[in-house]
């Protein structure tokens, strides 16, 4: 924490919390004002190869096993992303901006709820 308070030359009592996620680290401002102070300082970070960025909304979610195909009244279907993305959004009444298909790797794996 020291080190970076000294990068972005502000006061340490400006940083709430600061947890190791995936990509980096994810800093916690006490309030707004310490939160634009520190993005407007992330410039002092520049020459360590360290960049900050403000956060997004986005939230993952892993949806169980989607299968390939499903059999309809017409027969097999392939599954596409905007049937997926239309399921989602019937059950949980939210629609995804991105939807993801993954299972070149187990295209027969069953179904699981």
């Amino acid at each position: 924490m020291i080190m970076i308070v000294k990068r972005l030359s502000v006061s340490p009592a400006s940083i709430g919390l600061i947890k190791p996620v995936r990509s980096g680290f994810a800093l916690t401002t006490c309030n707004m004002k310490y939160r634009e102070d520190i993005l407007s300082a992330a410039g002092g970070l520049f020459m360590s190869g360290a960049s900050l960025e403000p956060a997004s909304n986005w939230i993952s979610v892993l949806m169980p096993t989607v299968p390939k195909t499903i059999v309809t009244i017409d027969g097999h279907v392939e599954v596409s992303k905007s049937m997926l993305m239309n399921e989602i959004e019937r059950v949980s009444s939210k629609r995804p901006a991105l939807v993801k298909l993954y299972g070149t790797k187990n295209p027969e794996a069953p179904h699981r709820t």
